[in-house]
């Protein structure tokens, strides 16, 4: 009986830290923004009642999207990279590059993509000089990364995604379902 005694004594505290630690351990952030916080500023536009904003970031030259209700706080954050006119040439050679790089920059935290889609569907204009990019904005093309297994807790899905203009990484929380149809119901108060 006094092993046992030994062994319970010697696990009992780390017990105990463990608890402490759950109830004080952070909601998962993603780029300065947390899941559930409360966002008290007027939204600059409204996507099916769940309110967004765009704010300055130092990290994306065209900023950061912030998705959210007043019921659930922060859903999703979507970090912006756009790609300046002149350098949508060559083929994309500055869209492959900043996509790499930014998925270069979340696989340091989440570890290497669980899904990567790069492909040219059928039927799409062959590659020709500023092809690559003109298939991105027709939707012919698709270049994306997808993380969704054993991200952090709280941390629903991550996608970093090329786009014409630009490069998006795109963090949804798991609360986004929730905010979803907190969103729809406000959105149906409206009519």
């Amino acid at each position: 009986m006094k092993g046992f005694a030994k062994v319970l004594a010697a696990v009992l505290p780390a017990l105990v830290v463990h608890a402490e630690d759950e109830a004080t351990a952070k909601p998962p952030c993603a780029l300065g923004f947390c899941m559930g916080q409360p966002i008290d500023a007027e939204p600059d536009g409204n996507t099916v009642g769940v309110s967004y904003r765009v704010v300055e970031h130092a990290a994306f030259n065209g900023g950061v999207e912030v998705h959210w209700t007043r019921a659930t706080g922060v859903c999703e954050v979507r970090g912006y990279q756009t790609i300046a006119p002149r350098h949508r040439t060559d083929m994309g050679t500055a869209h492959k590059r900043e996509f790499d790089r930014l998925t270069d920059l979340v696989s340091m935290n989440h570890g290497a993509p669980d899904h990567k889609v790069d492909r040219l569907y059928a039927e799409s204009a062959p590659h020709q000089y500023r092809g690559w990019l003109d298939s991105l904005r027709r939707g012919d093309r698709a270049l994306m990364n997808f993380w969704e297994a054993d991200l952090r807790d709280g941390v629903d899905s991550v996608v970093v995604e090329a786009t014409f203009d630009g490069v998006v990484v795109r963090y949804q929380f798991d609360n986004s379902d929730a905010c979803r149809k907190a969103g729809r119901r406000l959105y149906a108060d409206d009519f």
